[in-house]
C-alpha cells in the first residue's frame, strides 16, 4: 500500500493571494478554502493558533471541502498551550477538543499541531509539559515542532516521540542554536543525510508512524528581527534546487511513515502555493493542475502545469477581498 503524501499551505484567507493565487476582483459567491482544495489534499488551519471556533465553523470547513474526498486538515492548537508561560488547565483543553471534534467526526482531520516557539527549550519541566498535553488531546493525535537546537541533544527529540507525538522536522533560518531541518520520523534521513533520532513518532514501529514536515522558508534578515512583520519573516520563495534536497527527504520518509504530511508556512503573496506546486510535481514526477493567474507571478511553474480549463471555468474569476479570516 502506497504511503499517502498530504501537501499544502498553512491558511488559506492571505489578502495578499488575491492576484497572485486567486481571482482579483470582489464578489462573495467564491470560496478560497474550496478553490485550494481542488488542487491540494492538505491544509494547515492556523486561525485556530489565535481564536478558538465555534463546533459550527469546524463543521463548515468540512463541509466546504466535500468536493475532494482525500482531502485532509491539520490545525494549530491555541496559542495558549504553547506560547503561555502556565500550564493550561485540563479545562482548557476540553474546550478546545469540542471545538474541533465536528473535522474529527468527519475523518478530515489528520492530527493537531503544538508549535512552540525557539524559546521553549530541552528542559525537564518542557518535557512534562508535552507529555500532559499529548495525554490530553487524546484521541486527536499531536505533531509537536520545535524550533530551539537543544532539543537535538540529551535525548530530547526521543523523549517527545516517546510521549506519543510526531516530531517535526522543521525547515527555517538556521541562526545560532536552531534546530536544523531533519527527517525526524523512525529510520529517516535528513537532507544533509544524518541519520534522525531513531526513535518512531508515537512510539511506534516503522511502518507505523507519521511524518510531519514544515517549511518556513529561509529569511534570515528578518527572523529575529524584532520590529520585522509577520509577512516579511515568511516573505521566502524556494528556489528548485532548495526544494529537491527537501523532496528527497520527504520521499525517503515515506518509506517507513504510515503517512507523510508537508506544510508550507512561506505564504506572503502565495509562495506557498507556489511551492507546494512545485514539491507536488517533485513527487509525483508529473505535472499537474495549476490555476494560470499564478504564471503571471511565478513564470517557472508553467514548466510543471497541466491545462486546467474545468477548474478555472468552475471557480471563476471573482474574490472576495473582505474575508480575511479562515472562518468567514
Amino acid at each position: 500500500m502506497q504511503t499517502p503524501i498530504y501537501i499544502g499551505p498553512a491558511g488559506w484567507s492571505y489578502p495578499d493571494w488575491a492576484g497572485p493565487v486567486y481571482p482579483p476582483n470582489k464578489q462573495r459567491d467564491f470560496d478560497p478554502l474550496e478553490f485550494i482544495s481542488s488542487y491540494f489534499n492538505l491544509i494547515e488551519i492556523n486561525s485556530t493558533f489565535y481564536r478558538v471556533p465555534a463546533p459550527e465553523i469546524s463543521r463548515r470547513w468540512a463541509q466546504r471541502v466535500i468536493g475532494n474526498p482525500d482531502f485532509r486538515f491539520t490545525l494549530k492548537a491555541h496559542r495558549d498551550f504553547t506560547h503561555s508561560k502556565t500550564n493550561p488547565t485540563s479545562a482548557a483543553i476540553d474546550t478546545f477538543k469540542r471545538s474541533i471534534a465536528p473535522l474529527l467526526d468527519a475523518d478530515r482531520l489528520l492530527c493537531v499541531l503544538l508549535q512552540f516557539p525557539w524559546s521553549f527549550k530541552n528542559t525537564g519541566a518542557n518535557r512534562r509539559r508535552i507529555d500532559q498535553l499529548v495525554s490530553w488531546f487524546r484521541p486527536f493525535s499531536v505533531a509537536v515542532e520545535l524550533r530551539h537546537g537543544g532539543w537535538e541533544r540529551d535525548g530530547g527529540l526521543e523523549a517527545v516521540a516517546q510521549s506519543g507525538a510526531t516530531v517535526c522536522a522543521v525547515d527555517q533560518p538556521v541562526i545560532g542554536d536552531s534546530l536544523p531541518f531533519r527527517d525526524r520520523s523512525a529510520g529517516g534521513q535528513g537532507a544533509s543525510g544524518q541519520s534522525a533520532s531513531g526513535q518512531s513518532a508515537g512510539g511506534q514501529g516503522a511502518g507505523g508512524q507519521s511524518a510531519y514536515f514544515r517549511l518556513h522558508g529561509r529569511n534570515k534578515s528578518e527572523w529575529f528581527k524584532p520590529d520585522t512583520s509577520r509577512d516579511l519573516r515568511y516573505n521566502y520563495l524556494y528556489s528548485r534546487s532548495e526544494l529537491t534536497p527537501v523532496a528527497d527527504t520527504i520521499r525517503g520518509a515515506s518509506e517507513t511513515a504510515k503517512e507523510v504530511v508537508v506544510v508550507l508556512n512561506n505564504h506572503f503573496r502565495g509562495q506557498a502555493v507556489a511551492n507546494s506546486f512545485e514539491l507536488k510535481s517533485m513527487l509525483s514526477g508529473a505535472k499537474v493542475p495549476i490555476p494560470a493567474r499564478m504564471f503571471n507571478a511565478y513564470p517557472r511553474l508553467r514548466s510543471i502545469a497541466l491545462p486546467d480549463p474545468d477548474a478555472e471555468a468552475a471557480q471563476g474569476e471573482l474574490f472576495d477581498l473582505d474575508s480575511t479570516a479562515e472562518d468567514n
